[in-house]
């Protein structure tokens, strides 16, 4: 198994769980990089992964981050839209489904889309209950250039929130 591509078929929950914890330490880097003091949840609290504070007004924001880590996955699940933000994240460490003859491997860099719950619960139409897996509802990765095109990368809606 390489240590940059691990075999996704045959992942465990322990793996599946150090992945959901990779892809919240990877959406706190990229926080803390951008001057947001944030920090991490270290047991599962419902509703939110990561808490981001303004020091100077003590505005926080409550931030969900819910991780796919296949380049083909095919959609995000939310059940709990207690947060104020949800920070979908594809790992894209290699295709899930292979016998699809895929040119490449792959991977490649992450991708984030930084959607505020309000936004989040009007793009998947939570009142639609066709959308909803196992009392879930789902955003599909087939919307992501359409709907999630606004959110990608855009921590500015973290700071300005915290600003505002």
């Amino acid at each position: 198994m390489s240590k940059d591509r691990p075999d996704k078929a045959r992942a465990t929950p322990s793996q599946n769980n150090l992945r959901a914890e990779g892809a919240e330490f990877l959406v706190l880097g990229n926080l803390l990089m951008r001057d947001i003091h944030s920090t991490k949840a270290y047991t599962r609290f419902p509703g939110w992964d990561i808490l981001a504070v303004n020091p100077d007004s003590g505005k926080q924001a409550r931030i969900q981050v819910k991780s796919r880590w296949a380049t083909d996955s095919s959609n995000f699940l939310v059940k709990n839209f207690d947060c104020d933000f949800v920070v979908l994240v594809h790992l894209n460490r290699g295709f899930n489904f292979k016998k699809r003859n895929h040119v490449d491997d792959g991977v490649s860099e992450p991708q984030f889309w930084i959607i505020p719950t309000s936004s989040l619960i009007e793009l998947i139409n939570v009142k639609n209950k066709s959308g909803q897996f196992g009392g879930s509802y789902s955003f599909r990765r087939s919307e992501m250039e359409s709907k999630g095109a606004p959110f990608e990368s855009k921590w500015d809606l973290i700071t300005d929130f915290l600003e505002s």
